[in-house]
């Protein structure tokens, strides 16, 4: 009877651990893995299936370093792999003008909410690279050395990256009064 209560007790812990990290984290991993897939439903699916695996990494969360870092990488990943499924390229393949269509209209949402939509579409029109460093350097405002952890790239990397990114929106904002901070 006494392992049954503690069972019940480790789940219940485990429910509101989950839930927690959800609460926490979701709209911003959802919003990191829009910047990949570029379509909002997707991406809500993607962050979903990450919350599936951290659920069942319950008993080993005390090996994380960063609950946070671990999740980007985990919703990084998961992007990256929906990308560059067969399913995907087959779907996107066959009907791209559909894709497009789904994919301006979670663009329009994303926009529309955004205090600068002109800078949020230039930041989406980055390669994959550029659009990375910038959403978590700025967006999650991750240090340097924080995303070289996350990302498993060298700081001189992705020092050169923010860079390039900087440069490539100045130019597709044809020079635009937005600040950038220094690296």
């Amino acid at each position: 009877m006494e392992e049954l209560r503690q069972t019940k007790e480790a789940t219940h812990q485990q429910h509101l651990w989950h839930d927690d990290l959800m609460d926490t984290y979701g709209l911003e991993m959802t919003k990191l893995a829009y910047t990949y897939v570029k379509n909002w439903s997707t991406a809500q699916d993607i962050v979903q299936d990450v919350f599936v695996k951290a659920y069942h990494y319950y008993s080993k969360r005390e090996k994380l370093h960063s609950v946070r870092g671990w999740l980007i990488r985990l919703t990084i990943n998961q992007s990256k792999d929906y990308l560059k499924s067969s399913w995907f390229r087959r779907v996107t393949g066959l009907d791209s003008k559909h894709s497009t269509e789904t994919t301006q209209s979670a663009e329009d949402t994303l926009t529309t909410n955004s205090s600068n939509a002109q800078l949020s579409q230039a930041v989406l029109a980055l390669k994959q690279d550029y659009r990375e460093v910038i959403f978590l350097y700025y967006y999650e405002e991750l240090t340097v050395r924080e995303m070289s952890e996350v990302l498993k790239v060298k700081e001189a990397t992705l020092h050169t990256r923010l860079r390039r990114a900087k440069m490539e929106l100045h130019h597709q904002l044809k020079g635009e009064d937005f600040v950038w901070g220094t690296n």
